[in-house]
């Protein structure tokens, strides 16, 4: 998996109130509608849950799985169905607390793709902005991922990060060069890609469908609409260039 969502499943399994939150808020639809809309939460079994590694380059900062604190509690859990159940219900409520948090936070499918659901997206940027996912806190950018896009977007990122001078100062250097030249200033300045920085929040959408019109009556067109709330750094799984280019300018 990607590095923003390992980061946000972590977050929301240290605070169990905001993972039961995060479930409720995936069931709920579920319940009263017919045809819900798509969640961070998967309500499925997915091979994609793993362990938090390494991501890109190795400056990648240590992060918790959303399984830390409760890996003694599920390395014991039966393998067998009715075994499991029995043991479930003999747990207490706290370990029933810290498992809840731990597999709501394991299920957040916070993965952009060129086909990814817009809506799906925005319930993610809604539990990273409850979580308050500072991305900083978890990666900066080393000479692997430096090296790994373009010069133009090396010296955005120098830009934003040093000042239009360090960028000047490094234009005419090659591109193994300038990657060395980018770890060893932009680290320290909490300098981020846009694809990792939690979008701020929108306006309070309308829960009635006649206050989706605008001011001369007419409906809003929905493609429109969608194309303006997608991600615009949708992650290609072969193609961290384009993403972090794009990213940067």
């Amino acid at each position: 998996m990607i590095l923003k969502p390992l980061a946000l499943q972590a977050e929301v399994a240290k605070n169990q109130h905001l993972a039961n939150a995060v479930l409720l808020d995936a069931l709920l639809p579920i319940l009263a509608e017919s045809y819900p809309d798509a969640h961070a939460v998967q309500l499925r079994a997915s091979t994609d849950i793993q362990e938090p590694a390494q991501h890109f380059d190795y400056n990648t900062r240590e992060m918790a799985s959303p399984y830390a604190g409760v890996a003694d509690l599920i390395a014991g859990a039966p393998k067998k169905a009715a075994n499991r159940f029995a043991w479930v219900l003999a747990l207490d409520d706290a370990d029933i607390a810290r498992l809840l948090a731990a597999c709501t936070a394991a299920l957040i499918d916070g993965r952009h793709g060129k086909y990814a659901d817009p809506e799906r997206l925005r319930s993610v940027d809604r539990i990273a902005r409850a979580a308050n996912l500072d991305m900083r806190e978890h990666w900066e950018g080393g000479v692997e991922f430096f090296g790994a896009i373009t010069k133009k977007a090396m010296l955005a990122a120098l830009t934003e990060a040093c000042g239009p001078a360090a960028a000047e100062n490094c234009a005419k250097m090659k591109k193994d060069m300038l990657a060395e030249a980018c770890a060893e200033r932009v680290p320290g300045h909490g300098w981020l890609p846009p694809a990792l920085v939690t979008p701020e929040e929108p306006e309070v959408e309308p829960e009635d469908e006649a206050e989706r019109q605008d001011g001369d009556g007419e409906d809003i067109d929905a493609d429109e609409a969608e194309a303006a709330d997608e991600c615009p750094f949708a992650e290609a799984d072969n193609d961290h260039d384009e993403h972090f280019a794009v990213a940067a300018e």
